[in-house]
């Protein structure tokens, strides 16, 4: 009465459970492709396979420390396809799907049928795995072909053939043209097949194909090692080793904050997969040579990462993706090992399925944190950002980002100029590199005045950051020269708008009037802006004003009641009328709120000059105080 639901399951576990994981891996991956935003990192792979061939490898040998292989790839595969991210990914897709595949055929060889199904499972979902299968970078590839050339070489131990081992060497050559932190992955796997009972019979096949491999290699490594043995990235800092565990621990089990996991999910994750490894090991500690390859299979990876530290810093989570499928193989077999003890395979598969079943759900519920929800998500909006600004946009206009990031360069896609603001990293005021601030600060002064010159009006994506405008340099530069007609947040980001000389003279309507001290008045400007009206005046002089003097905006109902008013200096204070230029145009911007509950109207702007000292009002050349805007506005 065993045997046959006994038969049952094993048939379902055989080829069924096996489909229908790697169906969910598919799934999570190709079906969601699209959904997020190209990333900075996804944006700079863009552009830079897209430089002429010569400059790429140039670069490579001076300041992009990555392997071509991927920039080499995505430079033909742009052109086939274009720039649809669904497109783009495709690949970096496809290499996930098929990394869950060997992650059951190769742990089936290590661990078990069974215990490599729970494995494959959880890496058909794991957060930072599906993170960067939908990803241009090349680190989903990375962990493919890692393991391609391990399971190559457990085939090649086996059947003692030059066709494996072959397949291992360049599986293992297009690890290292993907990414040099490969070496520490294959390192560890070379170790695990030095010690393997079957090596010393097939010894020579290895070390030929590996030789070989590495002799193809050899001439691309001296060509990049002067800029590699020297280079060391920004970002990175040195980590103790219980911090290189805990931010492995995060990644390879809810993948992290950035990648899905809200910060509550940390610790359970952690611990979770901390528990299924310690129970992994312990259970594995009779298989002999099958613990050093998955040693070398998973936390090898990390665990070099964290010594290599110790003298450069280089840790981080992607460098370190590699192993996690290995980690995963552990802790499946852990839980495998502990669900055995229950009972026959008919009650502990179940149990162990149900043990798994609420780290997949976990799982899945970040990673649709990535897709839907703004705090979790991959990238900005891009996409929602540039419906907004098509929306109100014409030839004439630029979009400045203030930020290093050609993400949204790529999905205006020739709609639009786009420029980085300011053009090159501005170092803080109180940095020790004066002669690198006065010459970013030199080329960001430049930019504003090429601005003025070829463009009306500048949609500017306001973010200063520490590592690029920490004292908002471009903003300064805009405020000095332009005038702000709104600002907002759109989807997520702080969008602001302004006009530059040009685009506000040319919107200028005509009306001419005099104050008695020698301003002029040669026109205005009324938009409304959200829950204000910007007003605009624009003045000119023909005489040195000797004072100061403070402009007055009233907005008042039609019996001269003032409902509103938005007194102030020209130009925000950064115009002072002693300091007015004669025969200059001066843009003067006078953004009024509007008070809650106004009724409809119909309501007129009042505009005048007074001595903020005494108070007194200056008077017009034709009579009175106060000049009346000839239009009228309602508000409904």
């Amino acid at each position: 009465m065993i045997a046959a639901p006994t038969r049952r399951w094993a048939a379902i576990d055989a080829l069924w459970l096996p489909l229908i994981v790697l169906a969910a891996a598919a799934l999570v991956r190709g079906g969601t492709a699209g959904l997020a935003n190209y990333r900075g990192d996804e944006a700079f792979s863009i552009r830079f396979s897209q430089l002429p061939l010569d400059t790429l490898l140039a670069a490579m040998a001076v300041s992009e420390p990555n392997p071509p292989l991927q920039f080499l790839f995505l430079r033909e595969w742009i052109g086939l396809v274009g720039l649809s991210e669904v497109a783009l990914r495709w690949p970096s897709v496809l290499t996930g799907i098929l990394t869950t595949a060997l992650a059951y055929r190769l742990g089936g060889s290590l661990i078990g049928r069974r215990a490599a199904l729970l494995a494959s499972a959880w890496v058909a979902v794991q957060p930072f795995l599906v993170w960067y299968a939908q990803d241009l970078r090349a680190y989903a590839s990375l962990s493919l072909w890692f393991l391609v050339a391990a399971w190559c070489a457990w085939e090649g131990l086996r059947r003692r053939s030059w066709v494996w081992w072959i397949g291992s060497a360049a599986a293992a050559w297009l690890a290292m043209a993907l990414h040099y932190f490969a070496a520490l992955s294959l390192l560890a796997l070379a170790l695990a097949v030095a010690i393997s009972p079957g090596f010393r019979a097939t010894w020579r096949r290895a070390i030929g194909a590996y030789a070989g491999a590495a002799g193809l290699y050899l001439p691309w490594a001296l060509y990049v090692w002067p800029l590699l043995s020297g280079h060391e990235k920004s970002w990175l800092t040195p980590l103790s080793a219980a911090e290189v565990v805990w931010r492995t621990l995060v990644a390879y089990s809810t993948g992290g904050h950035w990648a899905g996991a809200p910060a509550a999910w940390l610790w359970p994750g952690v611990l979770i997969l901390g528990a299924l490894l310690l129970s992994g090991l312990f259970a594995l500690t009779r298989a002999g040579y099958r613990l050093a390859w998955l040693l070398a299979l998973g936390p090898a990876t990390p665990l070099a990462l964290g010594l290599l530290s110790l003298w450069r810093p280089t840790y981080a989570e992607h460098y370190a993706i590699p192993g996690l499928v290995g980690c995963l193989l552990i802790a499946a077999a852990g839980l495998d090992a502990i669900s055995r003890r229950i009972g026959p395979a008919r009650v502990s598969a179940p149990v162990a399925w149900a043990v798994l079943t609420p780290v997949l759900l976990a799982s899945l519920a970040g990673l649709w944190n990535v897709w839907t929800h703004p705090d979790y998500a991959k990238a900005p909006n891009w996409r929602g950002v540039l419906r907004e600004i098509e929306a109100q946009s014409t030839p004439d206009d630029v979009v400045w980002v203030n930020l290093p990031d050609p993400a949204l360069e790529i999905y205006l896609a020739g709609r639009l100029p786009v420029e980085n603001a300011p053009p090159m990293a501005v170092p803080a005021k109180d940095s020790p590199d004066e002669v690198g601030r006065a010459a970013a600060l030199q080329s960001a002064a430049e930019q504003v005045a090429r601005l003025q010159l070829n463009h009306r009006r500048v949609f500017f994506v306001f973010s200063p950051g520490p590592a690029w405008d920490p004292d908002a340099v471009a903003a300064q530069g805009l405020s000095g020269c332009c005038e702000l007609i709104d600002d907002r947040i759109i989807v997520g980001q702080r969008i602001q708008i302004y006009d530059t000389p040009r685009g506000a003279l040319a919107a200028r309507r005509p009306l001419s009037a005099s104050f008695s001290e020698g301003m002029n008045l040669t026109g205005y400007r009324v938009e409304r802006v959200s829950d204000r009206l910007h007003l605009t005046l624009f003045w000119r002089t023909a005489t040195t004003i000797t004072a100061d003097y403070t402009v007055f905006v009233h907005l008042v109902a039609e019996d001269g009641f003032q409902v509103a008013g938005a007194d102030g200096d020209p130009r925000g204070g950064t115009a002072p009328t002693s300091t007015w230029a004669i025969d200059t145009d001066l843009i003067d911007p006078h953004p009024l709120t509007l008070p809650e509950g106004l009724g409809a109207g119909p309501y007129y702007l009042e505009i005048g000059w007074y001595l903020r000292e005494t108070g007194g009002r200056l008077p017009l050349l034709n009579g009175g105080d106060a000049l009346r805007l000839p239009d009228a506005y309602t508000f409904r």
